[in-house]
């Protein structure tokens, strides 16, 4: 089994959630939305890692944003359809 099954058969998305949020501009302003992600190991313990969100159309993209302690990230995002890459962070202990 190569490296790359293995980290992502050790990772587990737990929950997205895209939520609308409404904006002071009101309806003049790009409809924005709050990206909530849970990642964790198969044991359910929290993994250690970064996470990559791309727009579907290449709209929007960001990387290397980290999962905090718990495992979690919020991230606010333009309205669309995203794909979510997860790099796991390996610590030495």
């Amino acid at each position: 089994m190569s490296i790359v099954r293995r980290v992502l058969g050790a990772l587990a998305v737990a929950a997205l959630a895209v939520t609308a949020a409404p904006t002071a501009a009101g309806a003049a302003a790009d409809p924005a939305g709050v990206l909530h992600l849970t990642v964790s190991r198969l044991d359910g313990s929290p993994a250690a890692g970064n996470v990559a969100v791309t727009a579907a159309d290449s709209s929007y993209d960001k990387d290397l944003l980290p999962l905090d302690e718990s495992g979690q990230l919020s991230v606010e995002v333009p309205a669309g359809d995203y794909k979510i890459a997860v790099t796991p962070v390996y610590s030495d202990g």
